[in-house]
């Protein structure tokens, strides 16, 4: 790894997407494994747009080559947020239809 000007290590940058237009990044990590989610449009072009999600090892192993679909309903999802309760990761996010916000979240196992 290359050391940061603080002296701590950083790796090297592990794509969590590809292919499509992504954006809102958040991850959650456990002991051994991390859960990354995204705002995705690969379903239909903007301002559609769904939320998907990828497991990964540690060192940077992919675990789910195509995305999990964390939510793909005919709404607009934006701003997803990965967190953990040490157990499962979950994802939260924010859904808007004519005019309203509403906050939903998913639970996202950690095997398949």
């Amino acid at each position: 790894g290359v050391l940061d000007p603080g002296g701590f290590t950083v790796g090297e940058n592990i794509s969590m997407t590809s292919g499509y237009e992504n954006e809102s990044p958040s991850i959650a990590c456990l002991t051994a494994q991390c859960f990354g989610a995204w705002t995705d449009r690969r379903s239909a072009a903007w301002p559609v747009e769904d939320i998907y999600g990828a497991r990964y090892q540690k060192d940077g192993t992919l675990l789910d080559s195509t995305g999990v679909a964390v939510n793909t309903a005919s709404d607009f999802q934006i701003n997803p947020f990965a967190l953990t309760d040490g157990v499962d990761f979950f994802v939260v996010w924010q859904t808007h239809v004519l005019g309203s916000n509403d906050i939903y979240f998913n639970r996202i196992s950690p095997t398949p």
